[in-house]
């Protein structure tokens, strides 16, 4: 299994009350950034093959 982002951007706006009217960030860390990816591309694979020759 491997972990991808949900979203592009980890940050999300909130306002600009910071400290001289600078903006202000937050990260939800609750919902999560990343969804568990269990696909088959997710997986290592192998093919195995067998060839047999047929003499005249």
């Amino acid at each position: 299994m491997t972990q991808t982002a949900n979203t592009n951007s980890f940050l999300s706006f909130r306002d600009y009350n910071g400290a001289g009217g600078q903006p202000r960030f937050s990260f939800d860390k609750l919902s999560g950034p990343f969804r568990t990816n269990t696909g088959i591309a997710s997986r290592w694979q192998m093919q195995l093959g067998a060839r047999y020759i047929f003499n005249n």
